[in-house]
């Protein structure tokens, strides 16, 4: 099933001028969860209310999320979240050797820091670890620019319906740079 509605990224510009933050970028680890689901929802409810209707926004990410599910998720991914202050400030995940981003989001308050950059990095590092040649990630609207500015191509416009509300994702790809060994 396609899920359209579990991709979004907080746009961050090149051109901000806000300063970025002295934040530090980790390995995920199952205390996180709590605040990494919140983290979901309130990013989705204040951020991509430009982008979507109510409706669409309930349906995407409802007051009751699902837990068991989301643990689940977490657990079989490669997922960073990004720290300042002892605060989740973001995450991103990877579904290790299939090259595919699975969510990365941005906190509300924390849009235009270098957030999302850092932790896609680290995701792009992990990938080329797995030997992936390319990225892919089904993007929101409100994560499309984003993506572009990191070097992802639009390859494809998919629609998906989640509760009888349509969502378009964007299929886009990265091609990786090859990490050549230092010893040659």
């Amino acid at each position: 099933m396609l899920q359209p509605f579990i991709q979004v990224l907080n746009w961050e510009s090149s051109n901000s001028i806000r300063e970025e933050l002295p934040f530090r970028v980790r390995y995920y680890r199952w205390y996180d969860l709590h605040k990494v689901m919140k983290l979901f929802y309130d990013t989705v409810h204040h951020v991509c209310v430009e982008d979507y209707s109510e409706e669409q926004l309930r349906v995407w990410a409802p007051e009751e999320l699902d837990r068991k599910s989301w643990e689940k998720s977490l657990r079989a991914n490669i997922c960073f979240v990004a720290e300042y202050k002892k605060q989740i400030i973001g995450f991103g995940d990877l579904k290790p050797g299939a090259g595919e981003i699975n969510r990365l989001y941005t906190h509300k308050d924390f849009q235009g820091r270098g957030v999302a950059r850092a932790i896609l990095a680290r995701l792009e590092k992990t990938a080329r670890k797995y030997k992936q040649k390319s990225l892919r990630v089904e993007s929101s609207l409100t994560g499309k620019d984003f993506y572009q500015s990191q070097g992802f191509i639009c390859k494809d416009i998919l629609t998906g319906y989640l509760n009888d509300q349509a969502f378009f994702n964007y299929l886009m790809e990265k091609e990786l740079e090859v990490e050549i060994p230092e010893n040659t």
